[in-house]
């Protein structure tokens, strides 16, 4: 799942919301922020190893078809369908092959 999104709206919400709430309460969704964001590092690592493990099996002797691989691989990784799809787009391939 992309955090991104929610990332940008929470950041915002602290910003509006300085001096409306404790420190306390401030420094909470400070680290609810830092949290997310070391999430959407992680996802967006795992993606790029998949991505790079792919190309990698690509490149190997046999020339194999990316799109026949592909089709074979996307049901056997576990991540979800959001992330399936940016792996898609980052190989370059439709969104939604199975």
């Amino acid at each position: 799942m992309n955090l991104t999104p929610t990332i940008e709206i929470l950041r915002d919400l602290c910003e509006r919301l300085q001096g409306a709430c404790s420190d306390d309460e401030a420094e909470a969704l400070d680290v609810a922020v830092d949290h997310l964001i070391d999430a959407q590092r992680k996802r967006d690592a795992h993606i790029n190893k998949a991505v790079h493990l792919i190309r990698d099996v690509m490149a190997g002797p046999d020339g194999r078809d990316l799109e026949t691989t592909w089709q074979f691989l996307r049901t056997k990784l576990i991540f979800d369908e959001e992330d399936l799809q940016e792996i898609e787009s980052m190989l370059g391939l439709k969104p939604g092959k199975e």
